[in-house]
């Protein structure tokens, strides 16, 4: 909500609905306390303090409601959504303050039926409204739970306090929505470049813990609880089409009950993630998946201020409605010079910052398959978690998503000293220690070393033949020797003579176990 009023702008409409207590008692006979009290003041406070909408509706309550709505039956009909909001449904309040704001007019007592046209509006809006407004907590409550508390004498401004842990009780253990990865009350980011299926696997997983009957998601333990995916970039039809192939690979007979699907393309984001914590208290989610945070985020996504300003005003409200976000991200595109694994979730370093737990996605795409491999770049309540290596088939109405046994080789990583040699006498074809040596500078013996390792492994082999006093070694790819078993018999006995001469000898006694 954006700050509260000046008083004096409520003080004036206090003012005009109270009016001369001789006229109050003489219109109701109840007098100005029944005419305004406490209560009116307080949901005029509440409806007027919305972050959004909140000058809205105090121009509609002050008649100047044409910016907004092309009648004023329809100005009156939105203001009394928000009043049962925030009244609770009392239709009495409602109807009071409603008759005291300048859209009040004669058709307010035309006849209905049994009763007036403004007590029907009134009572429609009570029965439209499914959820009501739940103020703070006042400083009478206790303030052993979180040390904060509200004065409602004074405008809903917090006091904070500070609070002693001593003889404060055990806090429950950190509850989780997937094992070690995605924690109650906390958001968790999944990053990567385009193309590497993070919102169809983003999807998967949400579909997954909705379904009262799954356990695990790709050997993850998880908890059943109602989602919410809430779509910044595509429409309801085409992650419709996208949910009932993936269910129909999972083996589903359908799309859980308990998953729940938002499209706010078209919606400011501010707007969409209100209306987005609104459903989530209404439906009793517990994951929302937002996909994605480079279309969420209004302002510069690598400005500090702006990446904060997101977390605060629109992941937070999600929070505190009882969900744990997942934020679907993207990273910068990969420059000369630079390692994927290297990048981090395109902006500030605040997106990281804010979160606590993170994967950064990498994907190798095939013609009708995208294996997609996670690694897990931070968790502040756990270990990371090794990676691991998703593999995304697509078939005719059907997307199955299996794991692989093990994950896909990081080509970011620096090859071994071994991995080097074998790749030189790979490209030399024929080659000694003291050649490869010479092509990837690495130390004499070092070679030595690892084609002794590669020999005892069967990855290399000895031809038998020597130049100078170097043996030399080929792949199995470069064997000269040919394929008949005559050649295979003199590879093999290679290995097995022992020669005390050679620089490195590949015999059982001399190959390391």
């Amino acid at each position: 909500m954006s700050p509260t009023p000046d008083q004096h702008v409520i003080d004036q409409l206090v003012t005009r609905m109270s009016g001369p207590a001789e006229e109050k008692t003489q219109n109701n006979g109840q007098g100005t306390e029944a005419a305004c009290t406490l209560a009116d003041q307080q949901v005029l406070k509440d409806l007027f303090a919305e972050r959004e909408k909140g000058d809205q509706w105090r121009d509609c309550y002050e008649g100047l409601y044409e910016r907004y709505y092309p009648s004023p039956s329809e100005a009156v009909a939105a203001l009394l959504l928000k009043l049962a909001f925030y009244s609770g449904k009392d239709t009495t309040l409602m109807e009071r303050i409603i008759r005291d704001s300048r859209l009040a007019s004669a058709k307010f007592d035309e006849r209905r039926g049994g009763e007036t046209w403004i007590a029907a509006e009134v009572r429609k809006a009570a029965d439209e409204t499914t959820e009501t407004y739940t103020p703070p907590r006042s400083r009478s409550q206790s303030l052993g739970d979180t040390g904060v508390s509200y004065d409602g004498t004074e405008d809903l401004k917090h006091s904070i306090q500070a609070i002693s842990f001593s003889g404060r009780g055990k806090p429950a253990p950190r509850g989780w929505i997937v094992d070690n990865s995605i924690y109650v009350g906390h958001a968790t980011s999944w990053f990567g470049e385009g193309g590497v299926a993070k919102s169809l696997l983003g999807l998967h997983l949400g579909l997954t813990v909705a379904s009262a009957h799954r356990s695990y998601w790709m050997a993850f333990a998880v908890k059943t609880v109602p989602v919410l995916y809430l779509d910044f970039e595509l429409d309801a039809d085409e992650q419709h089409r996208r949910a009932l192939d993936l269910a129909s690979g999972m083996g589903m007979k359908g799309i859980p009950e308990n998953f729940y699907y938002l499209s706010a393309a078209t919606m400011r984001p501010v707007e969409a993630f209100e209306v987005a914590a609104e459903e989530c208290r209404r439906l009793g989610i517990g994951l929302v998946i937002v996909d994605s945070v480079g279309f969420a985020l209004e302002g510069d996504s690598e400005t500090a201020r702006d990446v904060l300003g997101f977390f605060r005003e629109c992941i937070q409200p999600l929070k505190d409605a009882g969900a744990s976000p997942l934020l679907i991200d993207h990273q910068a595109k990969i420059i000369k010079g630079e390692k994927y694994s290297d990048k981090q979730a395109f902006g500030s370093v605040y997106k990281t910052n804010a979160v606590r737990s993170s994967f950064q996605i990498r994907g190798l795409s095939d013609q009708g398959e995208i294996t997609a491999t996670f690694t897990h770049k931070k968790n502040n309540f756990g270990w990371k978690e090794k990676d691991f290596s998703l593999k995304v088939l697509f078939d005719e109405e059907r997307i199955s998503v299996e794991r692989l046994a093990e994950p896909m080789p990081n080509p970011d990583r620096e090859p071994s000293k071994k991995e080097l040699v074998l790749e030189a006498i790979e490209e030399l074809g024929r080659a000694t220690s003291e050649t490869v040596a010479q092509k990837t500078g690495i130390s004499t013996q070092t070679v030595r070393n690892a084609i002794s390792d590669l020999a005892h492994e069967g990855a290399i082999v000895d031809t038998g033949e020597k130049q100078g006093r170097f043996r030399i070694f080929v792949t199995h790819s470069h064997t000269t020797k040919g394929p008949g078993a005559g050649a295979s018999a003199q590879a093999d006995k290679s290995l097995l003579e022992h020669d005390p001469d050679a620089e490195v000898c590949v015999c059982e006694e001399c190959l390391p176990l």
